[in-house]
């Protein structure tokens, strides 16, 4: 009895000891080991707060007053989640369903990150700038502005660039023009009195005496009778210059020998002066010809040719006088008459052609300092050039007179020039982060009263 009661304690034994390592086992099975090791994974992030991360405005190239990011897309891919680099507002994971559904041009902004910074720009004024990272007097960062990923080179200095969108083109009534080299003329008008000129016909008279008077005493044993004779001939030609005549005029007068009496009377040849601005001298030259009419006799006309041009500026008209001789037939030209003078004069290159390549003068933006005008150069960018120009001009355009400048450098043709809206072009490059071509291209760091010593970005 007692061996049979020992045999089943032993086998009660084994029996929980088998059900307590089979619920181990099941328990084992149920609950998996954890791992301690951390994995991280690379995952898409954008800037644009909805559509999981992106614009759908800017996605589809029509940024715009809707625009969720204020007119830019940004994605990137990364571990970890940051701020966006353009406008530091927090990227947000675009989970990968939505990453197929990236549009082309979502895809392409995954390289800005990747692309170079031009400068860094004050959040509050586009036109403050600096070439290394820094805050303003509010302690905000500078904004980088990054190079276009259309960017192309092009010759001349480049001051600005801007990208508009179709709609935006559309809406701001752009126009543009290919410029061609074309014939530019200049037609002066201005008032003319025909001469009444006592004292210059005395002077004549002077420089003549004087020149007898030298040829008198040249064999003179005397040497200082001799000079004070030269000197008197210097005299009265330096007088003559003063008076308007020319160099080739006082030596015609001198190899005659005789005043001009129809400085004082009628002749069959009449003296006309007339008075030309500053700004015009540039585009008169002597042996030019000139057209001569008067109120006295409507509808004639009296062909002239400029004799000589006086070397000094009246301060108070910021002009100079011009002498022309013009043919005085039947003596209708009588002095103190006074006549309207019209000379038209061509434009010449230094190389002596005549065809120049121009500029029409709505495209430029003179700003007194320099002048801008903006390219397209396709796909919806301009960039704001700096050129140098010749003297405002004239050209005939479906027959109709229309102004032109000169274009010397900055330019090649074939450009395409924005005629209309360049000043909206211009005020955008502003807008979009750039800095103004025309009225904000000089400004920098500077320009703020306290500007804190730069910072770096670590």
């Amino acid at each position: 009895m007692r061996k049979i009661i020992v045999l089943i304690m032993v086998l009660l034994f084994a029996a929980s000891g088998c059900a307590k390592k089979t619920g181990q086992e099941q328990v084992a099975k149920e609950v998996p080991l954890r791992t301690e090791t951390p994995q991280t994974t690379e995952a898409y992030y954008g800037c644009g707060v909805r559509e999981e991360g992106h614009c759908p405005h800017c996605d589809e190239g029509k940024p715009d007053t809707q625009c969720i990011c204020g007119g830019h897309s940004f994605i990137m891919k990364t571990d970890k989640p940051m701020n966006c680099p353009v406008c530091k507002k927090p990227l947000k994971k675009i989970e990968p369903q939505d990453t197929a559904k990236t549009t082309p041009l979502a895809k392409k902004t995954q390289k800005t990150v990747q692309r170079k910074i031009l400068y860094y720009r004050n959040p509050m004024n586009p036109a403050i700038t600096s070439e290394v990272p820094m805050k303003d007097s509010m302690g905000m960062d500078f904004i980088p502005v990054y190079e276009e990923a259309d960017d192309q080179p092009v010759g001349g200095e480049v001051l600005s660039r801007v990208k508009l969108s179709p709609e935006q083109i559309e809406l701001a009534g752009v126009k543009t023009e290919e410029i061609i080299k074309r014939h530019l003329s200049k037609l002066i008008r201005t008032v003319g009195k025909v001469a009444f000129d006592p004292e210059l016909a005395v002077s004549q008279e002077e420089f003549l005496t004087a020149l007898e008077t030298r040829e008198k005493v040249k064999n003179s044993s005397d040497q200082g009778v001799i000079k004070r004779a030269d000197d008197l001939v210097e005299k009265s030609k330096f007088r003559l210059r003063l008076l308007g005549m020319g160099d080739d005029e006082i030596r015609a007068l001198e190899e005659e020998g005789i005043a001009q009496m129809n400085l004082v009377l009628p002749e069959e040849k009449a003296w006309v002066y007339a008075d030309i601005y500053e700004y015009e001298l540039g585009w008169i030259k002597v042996g030019q010809g000139v057209l001569i009419t008067t109120t006295a006799y409507p509808g004639e006309r009296f062909d002239g040719v400029i004799k000589s041009i006086s070397p000094v500026i009246n301060p108070m008209t910021r002009s100079a006088k011009i002498r022309i001789e013009a043919d005085n037939k039947d003596r209708k030209l009588q002095p103190e008459m006074y006549a309207d003078v019209i000379i038209e004069s061509m434009y010449v290159n230094t190389d002596g052609s005549h065809m120049t390549l121009a500029i029409p003068k709505d495209a430029v933006l003179d700003t007194g300092a320099r002048k801008i005008v903006y390219v397209d150069i396709g796909g919806g960018a301009f960039i704001g050039k700096k050129v140098k120009l010749g003297p405002e001009a004239s050209a005939e355009v479906d027959d109709q007179e229309q102004k032109f400048y000169p274009v010397l450098s900055g330019l090649k043709e074939g450009d395409k020039v924005v005629t209309k809206s360049n000043f909206l072009i211009d005020s955008q490059s502003q807008l979009s982060g750039g800095i103004s071509g025309a009225y904000g291209g000089a400004l920098t760091t500077e320009e703020e009263k306290t500007p804190p010593a730069p910072t770096l970005r670590k």
